[in-house]
């Protein structure tokens, strides 16, 4: 049976995509295809050095398809379009896949959004889509899907929800990818990934003490419990809500969440809480920041 190939011609196909329809990127480089690939081509590919043409001439050998280019709302405040590299001199650099009609470095900083619009035609490039929200890269597996771990802890897989219907399934390697491997699966498979939460508008930082402190006069006095490295008794007063951030980063402790983020965000915000700020040491007594900021 052939492929079906519902975008072969109604749809101007991104050759720019690391991988055909139905194919998953297994690393950086090589393509592998999915269970539910019915062409002949089996082993994994790397299509990163072939132009366009042998790319389609690939496709109608293997009964598969390049994907359609995505209609979205594009991002022009990028300074460089979908899969080139800003470079440290702010120069934009084609990644090796680019076969269009333009040089593979550009400088793109003075282009206003109207100019990055004919840059894009003109060359056969794509600026990347406004996200809805920043990837939490610390999720191992797309939204709604479950993590399956073995006896040990070991994260294994990824199991999708009931009401998923694409392409990819649990056999498909999440776990471990970076951000640019999990956006090119997130068309690929058809999903999404989690959003980063911002936990500065979780965190109550308006409170004087940290949780489970008590208040006595001017002074938080800590629990029985705390076993961090810092003084139990502690004033708060001329503390803002920066050196509270770095306060808790360093002597492990916590600051009360909003009442209603608690119970929406109860299952991350341990992790969310801790390891998000460098602003340097805290002096234990005093409080104080004792080394510059990162």
């Amino acid at each position: 049976m052939d492929q079906i190939k519902p975008c072969l011609d109604n749809c101007e196909k991104d050759y720019s995509s690391q991988c055909p329809t139905n194919w998953v990127p297994e690393d950086e480089k090589y393509c592998r295809p999915l269970s539910i690939y019915e062409g002949t081509c089996l082993l994994p590919y790397d299509f990163s050095n072939m132009t366009n043409e042998q790319k389609e001439i690939w496709s109608n050998k293997c009964s598969s398809s390049w994907p359609c280019k995505e209609k979205c709302k594009k991002d022009y405040s990028k300074i460089c379009p979908k899969g080139w590299i800003k470079e440290s001199d702010g120069m934009c650099s084609a990644p090796k896949n680019y076969n269009g009609p333009c040089l593979s470095r550009a400088s793109l900083i003075t282009l206003d959004k109207d100019m990055k619009v004919a840059f894009e035609k003109l060359c056969k490039l794509n600026f990347p889509c406004l996200k809805e929200c920043k990837m939490d890269d610390n999720d191992p597996c797309p939204k709604d899907w479950i993590l399956k771990s073995d006896e040990f802890g070991t994260p294994q897989n990824c199991l999708p929800p009931d009401y998923y219907n694409g392409s990819c399934d649990e056999h498909t390697k999440f776990i471990g990818l970076n951000s640019t491997l999990k956006e090119s699966l997130a068309y690929e498979c058809d999903i999404k990934w989690p959003c980063e939460i911002d936990t500065t508008k979780l965190i109550n930082y308006e409170e004087y003490c940290p949780e489970y402190w008590t208040q006595s006069e001017k002074y938080c006095i800590a629990p029985q419990s705390y076993m961090g490295p810092c003084s139990k008794k502690k004033s708060f007063q001329s503390f803002k809500k920066e050196i509270k951030k770095a306060y808790a980063e360093e002597c492990d402790i916590e600051w009360p969440l909003y009442k209603n983020s608690r119970e929406e965000y109860l299952p991350k915000i341990s992790t969310l809480r801790k390891g998000k700020y460098s602003y340097g040491s805290v002096e234990p007594i005093t409080g104080n920041i004792i080394s510059t900021m990162k």
